[in-house]
């Protein structure tokens, strides 16, 4: 996909049933379906969050960095809840060292 997202398009009536089925590696796994109404409320801290702050702006993200890997790099230095991997992976996405914002005093 080198970089793009897909976007799809739904039918205003769709209603999906009550039931999420996945199947995974023979496995089926079923869940309620999350019933959450999306808006802009809901979206807008993972949208918009990481393109307001100016240390955000200010990053000095790698050349070769697709996309979505700096908005996931982004929203990683943002958040203070990274597990070890995550932290570990973090400076990856830079060129210099960067302590994710969250753990700055």
């Amino acid at each position: 996909m080198s970089g793009t997202y897909k976007v799809l398009r739904i039918q205003p009536n769709y209603e999906p049933s009550d039931t999420e089925i996945r199947e995974v590696f023979g496995l089926t796994f079923s869940q309620k379906r999350n019933c959450l109404a999306i808006d802009t409320a809901t979206l807008s801290p993972y949208v918009c969050g990481a393109e307001a702050s100016p240390a955000v702006l200010a990053l000095p993200f790698r050349e070769n960095l697709r996309r979505p890997e700096r908005d996931n790099a982004a929203e990683q230095y943002l958040r203070s809840d990274l597990t070890d991997a995550e932290k570990r992976l973090l400076p990856l996405n830079f060129v210099g060292h960067v302590h994710p914002l969250a753990t700055r005093r």
